[in-house]
């Protein structure tokens, strides 16, 4: 086959040939560009610049991206692939300007000063910062693989076993697939990979598209790091995603700029409770873990995704190549649809599951009571309209939430506050009856907060909230005696000593005679031993 530099000229190539011989070298780079002519594609019309590999978004799939996508690892998802998807997905965004930046600082700003008045947990010293989306995306990844790879780790396991099983069934050789030249074109960039590890960084990778697609699409609406009710972003930094909070307030009759603080008000109101509350934030990823190692995988559901995605490679790559003969020139996870499907979990909680959901919702509905009752109340002497947006935002989470949905498939439970309403009626009440400080002393500790039951009857845990625990006897002796009422022991009185102190006693004093003689414990008459001891002193023998 004549290359088209021979017919055409080197200068003729288009710009992603000169970007792929650079980093594949020209010999491997020709090989791609042969490949693009085999599968029938016009080298010509994917001039412009884009990498000829499509990739989510529409954006070029170039050769690092795709070796990125296949790279050994250790983790069960490949992240900086899904970093890559998720910004691939989002639309183009200015960057934040100075001014967007300094208004966002100036809201949380405000936001605290007006929480110190409504609450009595501190505020922290933390960094104020604005968002762009893909900043967004970048400042909530650590959060995101906590959340989610205890259960993915699970899925690409299970997914794999499957993988490697229906190539038994059809015949295919995983032998094949360790040589570099199995995969034409993607081998060229890849390398050698033997079976096992292609089966498992192929599962990474199209785990981390679908992660990458829910990452870019909850960065398109996210106000800040606290949407879900779990700080995504580091601790002692809170954000604000502008260009979010600006299209939220298109379609609204309230001013964008009262709707950005009354949303600063909650991420502040947020950071302020995870900060002055330390074991919140671990005792959250606790229970996440508990429900997520119960969490069993639908061999069925498996099994057919395993079947999809043979079907959607032989439909866009043909019959006889399949997984084993990807040509370069066409790969696309994202176009092929994959991912986790949304049945895979299986449908039947265990009593641990169901123990650990019924917690952590308690637990989220709580968090999400307690900043809607203080931010309301901090809001409500400085903005016009705080009933609205509280109200906009309580139907926002219970029905059309985009960050529900998505989560949803991905870890295989809602982190929905389904009693988000009965908590901040319970921290009202509390607040009434018996003032700040007593609300919200009952974050001191993880025993002291209430229990699903207590949501539905609020009225009896503020009742039992306000009364001294009754103290036990030992409570009860104690108090007694340090305040010295706490009376004789049966059978004594202040004549008579006890048993213990007639023992001490003994073995320290002597027995006094009627007429005056001492004796010891022997009965012997003490008095007459010291004389004796008196005559045997050498100071009696020198007087005589």
């Amino acid at each position: 086959m004549q290359h088209l530099s021979e017919a055409n000229g080197e200068e003729q190539r288009p710009e992603w040939f000169q970007m792929l011989k650079k980093m594949l070298g020209e010999e491997a780079a020709e090989d791609a560009f042969q490949q693009l002519q085999a599968s029938g594609i016009d080298p010509e019309k994917l001039a412009g610049g884009a990498m000829p590999f499509p990739f989510p978004g529409g954006s070029g799939f170039g050769a690092s991206q795709l070796k990125q996508f296949f790279t050994p690892r250790k983790e069960a998802v490949n992240w900086d692939a899904a970093v890559e998807v998720a910004a691939s997905r989002l639309p183009s965004f200015a960057p934040t300007s100075a001014a967007q930046a300094q208004k966002i600082r100036e809201q949380l700003s405000v936001a605290d000063l007006w929480l110190d008045t409504v609450t009595t947990l501190s505020p922290t010293a933390s960094e104020r910062v604005a968002w762009t989306p893909r900043e967004w995306i970048q400042a909530t990844v650590p959060a995101w693989q906590r959340l989610t790879e205890p259960v993915i780790a699970n899925v690409v396991r299970a997914f794999t076993e499957a993988i490697a099983e229906q190539f038994e069934r059809q015949g295919i050789d995983p032998e094949e697939m360790k040589a570099s030249a199995a995969i034409p074109g993607i081998g060229q960039i890849i390398g050698p990979m033997d079976p096992d590890s292609l089966l498992k960084n192929l599962a990474a990778g199209l785990f981390a598209v679908q992660i990458g697609q829910a990452m870019g699409q909850i960065a398109q609406v996210a106000f800040g790091s606290t949407d879900i009710g779990i700080p995504l972003a580091k601790e002692k930094i809170m954000g604000l995603v502008p260009v979010n909070i600006a299209n939220f307030a298109q379609d609204l009759e309230i001013t964008e700029e009262e709707i950005g603080q009354y949303l600063a008000v909650r991420e502040a109101a947020h950071a302020r409770l995870f900060h002055s509350v330390p074991w919140l934030r671990h005792k959250l990823s606790r229970l996440i873990a508990r429900y997520a190692q119960e969490i069993r995988i639908d061999p069925e559901a498996i099994d057919r995704s395993v079947r999809d995605l043979q079907d959607r490679l032989q439909e866009q790559f043909g019959e006889q190549e399949g997984l084993v003969g990807l040509p370069l020139g066409n790969f696309d996870p994202a176009n092929l649809g994959l991912g986790l499907p949304v049945d895979i979990f299986a449908s039947e909680e265990t009593a641990t599951q169901r123990q650990a959901m019924e917690d952590l919702q308690t637990v989220l509905a709580l968090i999400e009571g307690w900043v809607d009752e203080v931010s309301t109340r901090a809001c409500m002497p400085n903005l016009a309209h705080v009933i609205q947006l509280r109200e906009l935002l309580r139907r926002r989470r219970a029905t059309t939430s985009p960050i529900e949905k998505v989560l949803k498939p991905l870890i295989g439970m809602e982190l929905r506050p389904k009693y988000s309403r009965q908590a901040a009626s319970l921290w009202s009440l509390l607040l009434n009856e018996q003032g700040m400080q007593q609300r919200d002393q009952v974050w001191s500790h993880p025993d002291m907060i209430p229990t699903l039951q207590d949501l539905t009857d609020p009225e009896n845990f503020v009742a039992r909230s306000g009364k001294e625990p009754e103290k036990d006897q030992v409570d009860q002796d104690l108090d007694s005696l340090l305040s010295g009422t706490l009376g004789w022991a049966q059978g004594l009185t202040p004549e008579v000593d006890s048993q213990g102190d007639q023992l001490v006693g003994g073995n320290q004093e002597t027995e006094t005679e009627p007429d005056g003689a001492s004796k010891d414990q022997n009965g012997e008459d003490a008095s007459h031993r010291d004389n004796e001891g008196e005559n045997d002193s050498p100071s009696a023998d020198t007087d005589k």
